[in-house]
């Protein structure tokens, strides 16, 4: 009855008492579709990060109101008050993972539930609100289903870049009273520029990315600009990356995680990645390396603590078969040495023979070749009873 003689009234009562929403839905998804579409970039020199498709994903919530209603609209920049928290205080989270174009021309992404679960969990590390892992799917399934002429194929994929930031317009520490979750995507070639070379590390011994008890098991934007100067003058000295330890320990390459294939102190093969102590984030191409590879009789698959003498000590001792990294934007990159405290070693195999062959088994999932629980196929047909067009009104021309 209200609504009906005072809507206005009944939307202020509304909003006041109801609950807050826990979650967004994909089935309240609105969807604005640009009218200026931008011309998609072709060849395999497709720069990382700087090309935006059409579209992007957005959805607002408030602490009182909860979650809004989810959206698709052309892609845009934003405005943010100079007193937006995020500018102050780097409350801020993303995620990273890619779209790729099978031979059938049928979208794939990869365990992308993985990433919506870890965004979910930096979300609650900075007191931000969390989703349903699985509308967050359907809502990008949706985005990538609109934009679908911008997945390339292979080697060219879609970088997707979701984003958590606070929209609270005040200074002070506090938790945020309002937040935007976005997604963006970007058309992208290799992530190294000497992708087919294997990249030179040195162990950085005094500064430290991140440590126990902070949030380097997180992905947030305050744990990569630690490490940038030191990153900077690692490149300046004619490396690529710096590894990280904790205490004495191997930990990571800032944006990638790290495996060694050796021969171990007991003689035996070994494949062995840092385990997760809660100082180094659980990647989920180096969890896919761990599932697949165990079992494998070929060596010993393992997660554990690594010392960093014991590596510098095996490298020395020609033990070290080969090394590389692991990530969602350089899927796999061999590493050909290491200096510690101006000591460098090398891999004996530096072009990677075992990380190629696990590599192309990543790829052959990722493009749908090996069909495998880890490809999440994009329905590519869109049911718009799940969602509302907006539709803008032609404006009449004036005679």
């Amino acid at each position: 009855m209200l609504k009906k003689f005072c809507p206005q009234l009944a939307r202020t009562f509304a909003r006041t008492f109801a609950t807050p929403a826990s979650t967004f839905y994909h089935k309240d998804l609105e969807i604005t579709l640009t009218t200026k579409p931008m011309e998609v970039p072709t060849g395999e020199n497709i720069p990382f990060g700087q090309i935006p498709t059409d579209h992007l994903f957005e959805a607002l919530w408030n602490n009182k109101t909860g979650w809004e209603k989810p959206k698709i609209v052309p892609y845009q920049n934003f405005s943010l008050s100079p007193l937006n928290s995020t500018l102050h205080y780097a409350l801020e989270g993303f995620e990273g993972l890619k779209a790729y174009k099978d031979a059938n021309g049928k979208i794939r992404t990869f365990r992308p539930m993985m990433n919506a679960d870890r965004l979910n969990k930096t979300s609650a590390a900075m007191c931000f609100p969390t989703f349903d892992s699985n509308e967050f799917v359907k809502c990008l399934d949706t985005l990538l289903k609109i934009d679908a002429k911008w997945v390339p194929t292979h080697p060219i994929s879609l970088y997707i870049r979701p984003t958590v930031i606070s929209m609270t317009n005040k200074l002070g520490i506090n938790a945020p009273t309002d937040t935007m979750l976005f997604i963006t995507c970007t058309p992208c070639g290799p992530y190294f520029k000497t992708a087919a070379k294997p990249v030179r590390l040195v162990v950085e011994t005094k500064a430290a990315r991140t440590w126990p008890g902070g949030m380097g098991n997180v992905k947030i934007g305050a744990n990569y600009v630690n490490g940038l100067k030191n990153v900077e003058e690692a490149k300046q000295q004619g490396y690529d990356q710096v590894m990280w330890l904790t205490g004495k320990h191997v930990s990571e390459m800032g944006g990638c995680n790290f495996f060694i294939y050796w021969v171990n102190k007991k003689g035996e093969k070994e494949l062995v990645t840092p385990a997760l102590d809660g100082t180094l984030l659980p990647g989920i191409t180096r969890d896919s390396i761990l599932q697949l590879c165990k079992g494998d009789p070929r060596f010993i698959t393992s997660e554990r603590p690594v010392l960093m003498t014991d590596l510098a000590k095996a490298g020395k001792e020609k033990r070290v078969i080969e090394m590389f990294l692991t990530g969602t934007a350089a899927v796999i990159a061999p590493v050909g040495s290491i200096t510690y405290k101006g000591v460098e070693f090398f891999a004996q195999k530096p072009q990677g023979e075992l990380s190629s062959e696990i590599r192309n088994k990543i790829l052959d999932i990722q493009l749908g070749k090996v069909e495998h629980p880890f490809s999440h196929v994009v329905e590519q047909r869109i049911h718009q009873q799940n969602f509302y067009i907006v539709k803008k009104k032609k404006t009449k021309k004036k005679k």
